[in-house]
């Protein structure tokens, strides 16, 4: 039940105690039940009891099913993160580097699920890194970090997966903040911010309770940008984010027309000329990976839609590596914006909606309406 853990966890353990009855204490449907407590249990962060149904869970799961079945992947993941945040990284990461295997190999290489456990495998490495007193050592651990992101960002954008790509960008996000790139952090704390405005958008048919509630895990993303704001002194822009969280605002953001009089501006990183390429290269990845996921989703392919499948995994594969190649490019771009000042073209109406990263970044800014 969204919002209410209270009641969530009367329901699971009387689910789990009718299914222990029926099935006994090792079947499948158990393994289920008892990852969805530890998972309730880990958004209240309380992750001692999370631990124990996480571990059981994955136990019941090697009872019953091959080593590289699906399931077991979820359930290493699961109690990964768990692990993660109770900061035991040995354990974690090489659950994570196991399921990683089992899912490229049961999945295929472009799957959501290698995508979140690659975010996953790469806040690892960014959390033991911050846990390092030697700077060389923090480097490293950040540097490991880093393709893995970008490879997760690739991957979520390209699939489609908005409630993955938020996480990415704000681990990306958090990763250049540790890595002194303020402007790279900021950019991807804005771009986890309007991935996540579009989610709310789905949401706002429920009450006001269950959207406090969808935003308890996320409000992070926007205290993260926030505070990144304050820290390069653009108050303004930090109150403005803090303000998307205020339910009043929220209602009056998704029900009214961003064209109608009083509506408030958004964020759109797309309006400003110096970030063109990066949505470019992004814009052709969420087409082509349309194209592929239809395909894929066919249903007793003819030989031509074969061949279109095969010639679209090309073209998407082509994309992604290209996207990629572009990203250390990207990030180069943010990190000089300091010492070499470049022009923005901004459409009227979009003047005032992009906030912090591209209002006092340095002098020489030049804006052209």
């Amino acid at each position: 039940i969204l919002g209410d853990y209270e009641r969530s966890e009367q329901l699971y353990s009387q689910a789990l105690d009718t299914l222990e009855t029926a099935l006994g204490d090792n079947h499948p449907h158990i393994a289920l039940t008892l990852n969805n407590m530890a998972l309730l249990y880990y958004y209240q962060q309380d992750y001692a009891r999370a631990e124990l149904p996480a571990r059981r869970a994955l136990a019941i799961q090697h009872l019953s099913f091959d080593s590289n079945h699906p399931d077991i992947a979820n359930s290493e993941v699961a109690l990964a993160r768990i692990l993660l945040e109770k900061r035991t990284y040995e354990e974690a990461q090489k659950l994570l580097e196991t399921a990683l295997a089992s899912q490229r190999l049961a999945l295929g290489e472009d799957h959501p699920r290698v995508a979140f456990t690659l975010n996953n495998l790469a806040k690892l490495h960014k959390a033991r890194g911050d846990s390092l007193a030697s700077a060389a050592g923090r480097l490293h651990e950040y540097d490991l970090a880093k393709p893995l992101y970008y490879r997760a960002l690739t991957i979520a954008i390209s699939a489609g997966q908005p409630e993955v790509l938020w996480r990415i960008q704000l681990g990306l996000s958090q990763l250049f903040d540790a890595r002194n790139n303020p402007n790279a952090a900021i950019f991807y704390g804005y771009d986890a911010v309007a991935t996540l405005q579009e989610l709310r958008k789905a949401v706002s048919v429920l009450d006001k309770e269950l959207q406090q509630s969808f935003l308890q895990e996320r409000y992070q993303v926007y205290r993260h940008l926030a505070d990144l704001l304050i820290s390069q002194g653009y108050i303004p822009e930090a109150q403005h984010v803090l303000g998307m969280l205020k339910q009043a605002e929220y209602f009056d953001f998704v029900r009214r027309s961003a064209d109608e009089p009083g509506a408030e501006p958004g964020i759109d990183l797309k309006d400003v000329a110096i970030f063109s390429t990066y949505f470019k290269f992004r814009d052709d990845l969420v087409s082509t990976g349309k194209d592929k996921a239809e395909l894929d989703q066919t249903i007793d392919l003819s030989q031509k839609d074969t061949k279109r499948l095969e010639e679209s995994r090309q073209i998407l594969a082509d994309a992604q590596n290209d996207f990629l190649e572009y990203l250390s490019t990207f990030e180069k771009m943010l990190e000089e914006l300091r010492s070499r000042p470049p022009q923005l073209t901004l459409s009227e109406d979009k003047a005032i909606s992009l906030m912090g990263l591209v209002r006092e970044l340095g002098p020489g800014w030049v804006m052209i309406h």
